[in-house]
């Protein structure tokens, strides 16, 4: 039910009718309105929708630890939010706003990457102090790297987030948002379709202005600061 909604809130915000019904129509939709699954995911996402900015936390994250669906085999033990910020804020050290907006405008933006990003809460974490730079997260669980792209979203992230394998540079599935004044958005990048740095977001899928491979490359050429996770331990 959890992967479900994820995708359901995935294509919902791509406005991707299909894959969108296909999940729905798994469902028993005779239950009276209000009652029906399809409008009990919808209630879920509205109340996500109103609380993230409220509360400034991953609430999906937290969700998904509570419900106990992290893999001990991935090594999933997410940091608490605080020790979060606290991790990012001294990985940043050094970085001024007005740098971080004037490599904005000067077409290079500053990178942040997180090659295990598990939710995306330390990527989220540097994002709230640093709006302007452009943010990368990359995760070898499909749905650790569906709550970052929702992160990412919900927050108003401008970034790339990758299901892959940052050692081996494999990628399976890669989702592009974009900050902007009215909040985020997102598109799933396609293999076939050249990368740029577009902003125009609801073209994406058609004009063919992402590309999985090109996000991939620019993953591996590097950023300016690499963020990673940490015990709490670290911060006693």
């Amino acid at each position: 039910m959890f992967t479900d909604w994820l995708d359901l809130m995935l294509y919902a915000l791509q406005g991707r009718d299909d894959p969108y019904l296909d999940i729905v129509n798994k469902y028993d939709c005779d239950r009276s309105h209000g009652k029906r699954a399809p409008d009990l995911y919808k209630q879920a996402f509205t109340t996500l929708r109103y609380q993230t900015p409220r509360t400034n936390a991953d609430l999906l994250g937290v969700i998904y630890e509570t419900y106990g669906m992290a893999s001990d085999a991935f090594g999933q033990y997410f940091t608490p939010h605080n020790a979060s910020r606290m991790n990012a804020e001294i990985a940043l050290d050094g970085l001024d706003a007005a740098t971080v907006r004037a490599r904005r405008e000067q077409g290079n933006p500053v990178t942040v990457q997180d090659p295990a990003c598990g939710s995306g809460r330390l990527l989220v974490g540097a994002a709230q102090q640093f709006p302007a730079a452009q943010y990368w997260g990359m995760d070898k669980d499909a749905t650790c790297a569906k709550m970052t792209a929702l992160n990412f979203q919900l927050h108003n992230v401008d970034g790339v987030v990758v299901h892959g394998d940052s050692l081996t540079l494999e990628s399976f599935a890669t989702w592009r948002t974009r900050r902007t004044m009215l909040g985020g958005t997102m598109v799933e990048l396609e293999d076939a379709e050249p990368f740029a740095d577009s902003t125009d977001s609801a073209s994406h899928r058609n004009t063919g202005e992402n590309n999985r491979d090109a996000a991939m490359e620019s993953i591996d050429a590097g950023s300016d600061v690499t963020l990673r996770d940490a015990a709490l331990t670290e911060f006693q």
